[in-house]
C-alpha cells in the first residue's frame, strides 16, 4: 500500500516554538515519533506566498515565478495576492501525484485556487471585508464543495478572523480526511503568523496560540485513526519564515514623493510616478520608469544617500539577488531592513512613523527579510515507516518537496532542491 501524505503548514512557526508544541496532545503525538530539521533556510523574500509555491515545487522563486504575494499595481491600497494556481510555473507536487493517479486536497494553501485537484477549498483574500468570506470561498472552491462541508464548519463562523479561518481548515480537514481519504492532503494555517506580527516574534500569546491550534491537530489525527489510515500516512510540520521585531516603518513612497519621483493629487491618489515602492513589510521591490528626468544610477544614489535614515541595511540589483538568492524580475533595486525597520508602501502619511498593526507591513514584528536572519522554520516529519529519527540543524525549505516526493514513490526531477537523505531511511 502506498503512503499517503498530511502536510500542514504553520504559517510562521519557527524552530524555537517546538518546546511548546511537544507539550500539547495533537503536537506532542507527532513530535514524539518525529524526525526534525530546524535552522531551515527559506527563500528570498521570505514572504507567504513565494515561500508557500517553494514548499510544494522545490524551485526557488526565479524558476516558479511568484516573486511577491501581492500583485504589483501602483496606487492600489491592496493590491489583490496571487492565488490562481495558473500562475506557477513549475510543477508543483499535487500535481506530480495526480498524474500518478493519486487523489489530492487543498485547504486554503496558496497559490492552489484553480489546481485540478479532486478537492479544493481556497481561502478568502485576505482583505476582504468581515462577512464576505463565505462567499468567496465558495467561489474559489472546487464547485459544490464549500457547501458540502459547511455543516461541518458552522462552528468556526463569528470568531476573531485568523481563529476562524484557521478553525475553517481543521474542520474541513477532519471532514475530507474522514470521508473521501484523500492520498494527499494540504492544510495552510495563519494564526502563528498573526500572532507574532500582533505581539512580536516572542510574545506570552504563543502557547494560548498554539493550544488553539492543537485542538485541530488533534481533530485532524482522530479523523486518520478512525478510517485507519494513521500507520499508513506520512504527516509533516512545516513553515515558510521566521519573523523580526520592528520598531518604526519607514514610508518610502512618501520619500519618493517629497523628491519629486512621485505625483499626487489633493486627495492623496496617484497621478504618476518614476519611482515607487513595492513593499514586503521588510524588503521591498524598488521600480524606476526611467526618463530625461530620472534615471535607475540617480534613484540608487539618492537611496544610498539617505540609507541610514530610511533604515535600509542594503540595496541589491536584481543581478545581485539572482547570483545571492535566486530571485529576478523586472524590478530596478530590492531594499532589505536594516534589522529594525519595516517598509511601508502608501502614498500618504509621515515618512517615519511607530508601527501600528494596521497591516503585515506596519505590524510589531514582520517578515520578507533575508533569509539568513531571525528565527527561522523547522521542518518535522513523522514517517511511520521509518526505522530511525533524525535530527539535523540546517536545510532549505527547497529540499522539502522532492524529499516527500521521495518518500510517496514520485518522481520529482529538474527542480532545484534535493532529497534529504537522512529522512529517507
Amino acid at each position: 500500500m502506498k503512503p499517503k501524505l498530511l502536510m500542514i503548514s504553520l504559517d510562521a512557526m519557527v524552530g524555537e516554538d517546538l518546546e511548546i508544541m511537544a507539550q500539547l496532545p495533537g503536537f506532542g503525538e507527532i513530535l514524539s515519533r518525529a524526525s526534525v530539521v530546524d535552522q531551515v533556510i527559506t527563500t528570498y523574500p521570505s514572504l507567504t506566498h513565494p515561500v508557500h509555491v517553494s514548499l510544494l515545487t522545490g524551485c526557488y522563486p526565479d524558476r516558479h515565478g511568484i516573486i511577491s504575494n501581492d500583485y504589483f499595481l501602483p496606487g492600489a491600497p491592496y493590491a489583490p495576492w496571487y492565488e490562481d494556481y495558473s500562475l506557477v510555473r513549475e510543477p508543483m507536487l499535487p500535481q506530480l501525484l495526480m498524474e500518478q493517479g493519486r487523489t489530492c486536497c487543498s485547504i486554503c494553501w496558496p497559490l492552489t485556487i484553480g489546481m485540478p485537484a479532486q478537492w479544493v477549498l481556497g481561502r478568502a483574500w485576505i482583505h476582504e471585508h468581515r462577512g464576505t468570506e463565505k462567499e468567496i470561498m465558495r467561489r474559489n472552491s472546487t464547485p459544490g464543495l464549500f457547501d458540502e462541508v459547511s455543516e461541518a464548519v458552522q462552528t468556526c463562523w463569528g470568531r476573531e478572523h485568523y481563529e476562524e479561518s484557521d478553525m475553517f481548515c481543521y474542520l474541513a480537514g477532519e471532514y475530507i480526511l474522514e470521508k473521501y481519504r484523500p492520498d494527499a492532503t494540504f492544510i495552510h494555517f495563519v494564526l502563528m503568523d498573526h500572532i507574532r506580527h500582533a505581539y512580536g516574534v516572542f510574545s506570552d500569546k504563543l502557547k494560548p496560540a498554539y493550544q488553539f491550534l492543537d485542538q485541530g491537530i488533534v481533530k485532524l489525527l482522530h479523523a486518520l485513526k478512525k478510517t485507519g489510515d494513521l500507520e499508513n500516512t506520512i504527516i509533516c510540520l512545516t513553515s515558510d519564515h521566521g519573523q523580526i521585531d520592528v520598531k518604526r516603518v519607514v514610508n518610502l513612497n512618501r520619500f519618493f514623493t517629497d523628491h519629486g519621483l512621485i505625483q499626487v493629487d489633493h486627495d492623496g491618489k496617484l497621478v504618476d510616478w518614476n519611482a515607487y515602492c513595492h513593499s514586503g513589510s521588510l524588503s521591498a521591490y524598488i521600480y524606476v520608469r526611467e526618463s530625461e528626468h530620472c534615471s535607475k544610477e540617480q534613484v540608487y544614489e539618492l537611496l544610498k544617500s539617505r540609507q541610514v535614515q530610511l533604515g535600509i541595511g542594503e540595496i541589491m540589483t536584481p543581478k545581485e539577488t539572482q547570483d545571492r538568492y535566486h530571485l529576478t524580475g523586472v524590478y530596478s533595486f530590492m531594499v532589505e531592513t536594516d534589522g529594525c525597520t519595516s517598509f511601508s508602501g502608501s502614498l500618504t502619511g509621515e515618512l517615519i512613523t511607530c508601527t501600528d498593526n494596521q497591516d503585515y507591513r506596519t505590524s510589531v514584528a514582520g517578515h520578507g527579510h533575508q533569509p539568513e536572519k531571525g528565527a527561522k522554520p523547522a521542518f518535522v516529519l513523522c514517517n511511520p515507516k521509518a526505522t530511525q529519527r533524525a535530527h539535523l540543524s540546517g536545510g532549505r525549505v527547497i529540499d522539502q518537496a522532492p524529499t516527500l516526493a521521495a518518500l510517496l514513490d514520485v518522481p520529482m526531477n529538474g527542480c532545484d532542491g534535493r532529497p534529504i537523505q537522512e529522512l529517507l531511511r
